[in-house]
């Protein structure tokens, strides 16, 4: 009985220091823990509505009321959306335990949201915040009290890299090579940036689109080393392919559509605001067919009125996926 009784009691404690150490951590999680706590998080950038702070919070309380079954209606006007999120924080505390994963609050559109004065400054649930160094977040983050725990973010490992890089051209059944004699992995994960997932992904989308495979080395040897740099390389090749015009009016579109824009709008802005003339012209490469499809679809799907939008018959399926993913 009292072995039992000992066993008991270490059992107990070890239970308690991994509360304290849940606790005092601010998002670490101690093995076997994990089972009893409710993961709700939010990645700004994901779409188009994640950076608004409206949005977040109203995704966060609907989250809330239904992860704990709380029964309180989420409004929709942003002064009752902050007063309702820290209630609902509140409530959460007491009906389980809560780690509230925040990635990227750096990129919400309000400057005044990044202030992080949406959050309460007193929590009981565990709060994981990510943002760029020396951003205007993480002072905010540093300023409260108790001082939080700063985990800083390195570069991708090796291994973890090259796995990306395999199930991306898995995707499109490619691979490269990684024999010792021609080892086109290492080649690729030695460049300067190549333990940022953006660059890998860029390159992979590069890579892709090599038709040459006996020339895939030189190809990767070419690559830019850094993402901007990479993404000028890849804005290069497109205007190349398929004129200046047509992609800088394609990407500005993209940009200045806060909620995204269809394949179909797309189409008919484009067929209406650049000339057959131009595509025609400007365009050059494998990419030139595509600029002629692209105008006459547009042009003969144009709506004779301002209700007739809908019934445009939309780019052919082949054919888009070339100008979209070029």
């Amino acid at each position: 009985k009292k072995k039992k009784k000992k066993k008991q009691a270490a059992a107990n404690s070890q239970k308690q220091k991994q509360g304290v150490a849940l606790r005092n951590s601010r998002g670490g999680m101690a093995a076997g823990s994990s089972a009893a706590v409710q993961v709700i998080t939010h990645f700004v950038g994901a779409s188009p509505e994640s950076t608004d702070i409206r949005q977040l919070l109203h995704r966060l309380c609907t989250q809330l009321c239904e992860r704990f079954s709380l029964g309180e209606e989420v409004p929709l006007e942003i002064q009752e959306l902050r007063l309702c999120f820290a209630r609902l924080l509140e409530q959460a505390s007491y009906a389980g335990d809560l780690l509230l994963v925040l990635d990227g609050l750096d990129q919400l559109d309000d400057a005044q949201a990044q202030t992080l004065d949406w959050l309460p400054q007193s929590l009981n649930a565990r709060v994981l915040v990510s943002a760029r160094a020396g951003d205007v977040v993480q002072r905010s983050v540093l300023a409260r009290e108790p001082a939080p725990l700063l985990l800083p973010l390195g570069g991708l490992e090796r291994p973890h890299a090259a796995s990306l890089v395999r199930r991306t051209l898995s995707d499109y059944r490619r691979k490269l090579d990684e024999s010792g004699y021609n080892n086109q992995m290492r080649s690729l994960l030695v460049k300067q940036e190549a333990q940022k997932p953006l660059w890998l992904v860029l390159a992979c989308e590069e890579l892709r689109m090599w038709g040459v495979y006996e020339t895939l080395s030189e190809r990767i040897g070419s690559l830019s080393q850094t993402v901007s740099h990479l993404m000028q390389e890849m804005l290069g090749r497109l205007e190349h392919e398929y004129g200046q015009p047509l992609v800088s009016l394609a990407l500005s579109l993209i940009a200045l559509s806060r909620s995204g824009i269809s394949e179909q709008d797309l189409l008919a802005i484009l067929g209406r605001h650049l000339t057959k003339h131009e595509c025609e012209q400007r365009g050059s490469g494998s990419g030139s067919r595509y600029l002629s499809d692209l105008y006459a679809t547009a042009d003969s799907s144009a709506p004779t009125d301002e209700h007739s939008s809908a019934d445009a018959a939309p780019l052919p399926r082949s054919r888009w996926a070339s100008l979209a993913r070029a």
